[in-house]
């Protein structure tokens, strides 16, 4: 297997277990630079059960392609993937399309099989 194989294949995992997390990945055949954004940057930075994931990533593929490089990166990165070759939209984003305005109160919302009504909440007290 090859290292862009390899990666694809993990990239997949990590991204199997974090519903929240989106992955872009990014091969340099010029400089073998293998550079993957994890986004948001709290997933990225403050997530001790992802960062475990991160390291044992990092070691297991240093030790099969030693002289290959491999990065991970976030929002403001001095890095950043310019033309990624794998893009993982977190699941979030897959169950919702973030360029739709969001319904106000009383708007029809249209789902597979049906319309809702969203309504206001209701704050009141039951007695």
């Amino acid at each position: 297997m090859n290292p862009v194989e390899f990666l694809f294949e993990k990239l997949n995992e990590i991204h199997e277990d974090f519903f929240d997390i989106s992955i872009r990945y990014e091969y340099d055949a010029e400089f073998d630079d293998h550079i993957v954004e994890i986004l948001p940057y709290s997933a990225y930075r403050n997530n001790e059960v992802y960062a475990s994931f991160e390291l044992s990533l990092i070691s297991q593929f240093s030790k099969l392609y030693p002289g290959q490089n491999l990065m991970f990166v976030s929002k403001g990165s001095l890095i950043e993937v310019e033309k990624p070759i794998l893009i993982l939209p977190s699941k979030i984003d897959q169950l919702f399309d973030w360029t739709k305005p969001v319904p106000k109160s009383g708007e029809k919302i249209l789902t597979a099989d049906s319309y809702y009504t969203l309504e206001e909440p209701n704050y009141h007290l039951a007695a």
